[in-house]
């Protein structure tokens, strides 16, 4: 009997197969993340898209709704708080480098109280492919400049 022509046929396993394309970059990126996870590039990319799935869960305007309402929270505390001196001026944060640091503080604290519990693990954003603190810079001056073309 002679022997068929092409690709052999898969196994039947406990997960699907498919095909899809990726740009060069792109497929680095994940390979140098897979490398560091110490994991195959399929299983990096299976990770990745299943941290997605429950991210996915709660939507980004609720996301967005809630940080906003707790952010609104802290600074109401900061607007409402009494000054020493009654000449004092209120609280601003863009102008008063004390009130800045303060918000800055207690926005701080608010989101890890109320956000993700444990150690960060490496990062799984193509854009933040470093600490959470280079990614937060990295978000921040993005935002700014989106702000500032409005």
């Amino acid at each position: 009997m002679a022997r068929k022509r092409g690709r052999p046929r898969l196994r039947k396993t406990a997960s699907d197969h498919f095909n899809t394309r990726l740009d060069p970059r792109l497929k680095r990126k994940l390979e140098r993340a897979a490398k560091r996870n110490d994991r195959t590039l399929s299983k990096e990319i299976q990770e990745r898209l299943r941290a997605s799935e429950e991210t996915a869960r709660v939507p980004t305007s609720q996301q967005a709704a809630e940080l906003i309402d707790l952010a609104a929270e802290v600074l109401t505390v900061f607007l409402n708080a009494e000054t020493k001196e009654e000449a004092d001026p209120p609280f601003d944060w863009r102008k008063d480098a004390f009130d800045r640091d303060a918000l800055k503080a207690a926005l701080a604290l608010a989101i890890d109280h109320f956000g993700a519990k444990g150690t960060p693990g490496a990062s799984r954003y193509t854009l933040f492919d470093t600490t959470p603190a280079e990614a937060g810079r990295t978000a921040a001056s993005v935002a700014s400049v989106m702000l500032q073309r409005r």
